[in-house]
């Protein structure tokens, strides 16, 4: 088959990795220092509207219908939205304050500085985060968790979830 230019430049990282380091062990020079990654054009980002998002809450599973729903309506990053913790929710000033992010099973700070914000929530969001506190609620605890009551791993609900959501849809992944 063919290979694509994220491929290939995932290729050349190895590569150049393991020249990298084969140059500081030995000192012979790594050849692929100055290469220059393949250019990737970034797909175009096509977010759901209000009546396909309700689809999609629709067919979720029933401990997942309003983590998709505020997900949709917020614009939350997965790790915000997995490591978001009850103590970051003002239910009664309708805020969600974006201070930690949760990706391979630690819990970090946001991508960037630019990430750490607050965000004003209308009263949909806030109705969704209201059922949400009844299947989760505790001040410490996180908002969205697997039936098992941990905090949902993006990984899992991208593989087994949320494809099983869009095949069902019949949107495209």
């Amino acid at each position: 088959g063919r290979c694509t230019p994220n491929r290939a430049n995932a290729v050349l990282q190895v590569a150049s990795q393991c020249l990298g380091e084969r140059e500081r062990q030995r000192g012979i020079a790594n050849p692929c220092r100055d290469l220059r990654r393949l250019p990737v054009r970034r797909p175009a980002i096509q977010p759901f509207s209000l009546p396909e998002l309700r689809r999609l809450v629709e067919v979720a599973p029933a401990h997942l219908a309003d983590y998709v729903w505020i997900r949709g309506l917020t614009g939350l990053r997965s790790g915000e939205a997995n490591g978001l913790r009850w103590d970051c929710v003002d239910l009664g000033a309708g805020t969600l304050d974006i201070r930690r992010a949760r990706s391979d099973g630690q819990d970090r700070l946001p991508k960037n500085e630019f990430s750490e914000r607050l965000i004003l929530l209308g009263t949909t969001v806030t109705q969704a985060l209201q059922r949400q506190w009844q299947r989760t609620g505790s001040p410490d605890g996180y908002v969205f968790q697997t039936l098992r009551g941990v905090p949902i791993d993006i990984q899992n609900f991208a593989r087994r979830d949320w494809c099983r959501m869009l095949a069902t849809t019949g949107f495209p992944y």
